[in-house]
This record gives C-alpha cells, structure tokens and sequence, in this order.
C-alpha cells in the first residue's frame, strides 16, 4: 500500500490494510487498488492483465441518461381515454 487507504472502498472492507505493507489480495480487490492509486504490484503481472488495467484506467466513463418527454402519452393511457368516451 502506498498510499493511505480509505475504511472500505467498491463495497471492500479495507480496514486490515496498513500503510507500506505488502499483502497478497485477491484479483478483484489488486485491480481496484492498483487502478485507485493506493497500491502497486510487487511482482510484474501478465501483459494481458497490464493491457485490462490500463484500459479500465484510462477509460472515460460518461452517465448514461435518458431524455423523458413528459408531453407524450403512453399507448395505453390514450386508448383508455379513447374507450371512456364512446
């Protein structure tokens, strides 16, 4: 660990983890950690690994979102309206 960690961080209880310690960690967490900027690997990992963790370091995430055009009726609701006036 190179840099202080937070007390849990993407649903992982990092308390046990101290500052300038080596710990073997399992995949998932290693990635996080490396990518987060709190830990550097000790040993070099496969160049596959190297290529997966650069691409989700690198990766720009943008929100999804959704335009609601609250002007619209559903199908449904104009023809239920339609079937209450005849």
């Amino acid at each position: 660990m190179v840099r202080p960690l937070p007390k849990q961080l993407e649903g992982f209880d990092l308390s046990r983890f101290e500052l300038m310690a080596a710990y073997d960690v399992q995949t998932p967490l290693c990635d996080i950690l490396i990518v987060a900027g709190y830990a550097v690997p000790i040993d070099p990992p496969p160049s596959s690994r190297i290529a997966a963790i650069k691409a989700v370091a690198d990766a720009v995430v943008t929100p999804h979102t959704r335009r609601i055009d609250h002007h619209h009726r559903s199908i449904a609701s104009d023809r239920s309206a339609g079937a209450k006036r005849r």
